[in-house]
């Protein structure tokens, strides 16, 4: 028996902050192309001051990246325990990949709710 909760963007600001810090930092560190242009401009202006060099925002970058691959292998296992379907698992982990935590936590947030218990 399926118990699947259908993915759903959060609601509330910090999902949308979270996913456009990730794609302007992305952007800044390994698209050179879009580094004059706003907000990225300010972010590479911004990350050579905190990290020193441009290096140092590809590797910050690079290191969210693979913090949020492996927050996809933990909702993998939240969905795989939950009898997810895969459509639903696709979704909760493209979710993870654009969000990181958020999703997670909105993830087990769902199942609590549907489960009828309080989060």
């Amino acid at each position: 028996m399926s118990s699947s909760v259908a993915p759903f963007w959060p609601k509330g600001i910090l999902a949308n902050a979270a996913a456009m810090g990730m794609v302007s930092g992305l952007s800044t560190a390994f698209i050179p192309s879009t580094r004059d242009y706003f907000p990225m401009n300010y972010n590479l202006s911004f990350g050579v001051k905190v990290f020193g060099s441009l290096k140092g925002i590809q590797i910050v970058m690079g290191v969210a990246v693979a913090i949020h691959l492996a927050e996809t292998l933990i909702t993998l296992r939240i969905c795989k325990k939950n009898n997810f379907t895969e459509e639903d698992t696709r979704g909760w982990v493209l979710l993870t990949v654009a969000l990181g935590y958020p999703a997670i936590f909105e993830l087990k947030r769902a199942i609590s709710k549907k489960a009828g218990k309080q989060c």
